[in-house]
């Protein structure tokens, strides 16, 4: 693997770990951050799978559905996390332009 993919996932790594580490101080409920973990870790061995086929062979027909499956709960999640911003985390994303995002 390219060490510029490498950097490139170990990046959203680290920052999908601080999030689950985030998630389990905010005392959300067990499965939640289990089914987040999960979804990262699909989107991780997909993205991986790009260099190493293997593991994209394993899956056979069963890697698209899982990364839609991935992809549906991570646009969930933001859903849910735009809908729950301080008036404060709105103005700021309004003035980086992202404001339809907000309402």
């Amino acid at each position: 693997m390219a060490i510029f993919a490498l950097i490139y996932v170990l990046l959203p790594l680290i920052i999908a770990i601080d999030g689950h580490i985030d998630q389990a101080r905010a005392k959300r409920p067990a499965w939640f951050i289990a089914v987040d973990s999960a979804a990262d870790l699909i989107v991780f061995l997909l993205f991986a799978g790009f260099w190493y086929r293997v593991v994209i062979q394993e899956f056979h027909g069963l890697a698209v559905c899982l990364f839609l499956i991935s992809l549906v709960w991570r646009l969930g999640v933001t859903a849910r996390t735009l809908r729950g911003l301080s008036e404060e985390d709105r103005v700021v994303l309004r003035k980086l332009g992202v404001s339809r995002a907000c309402t």
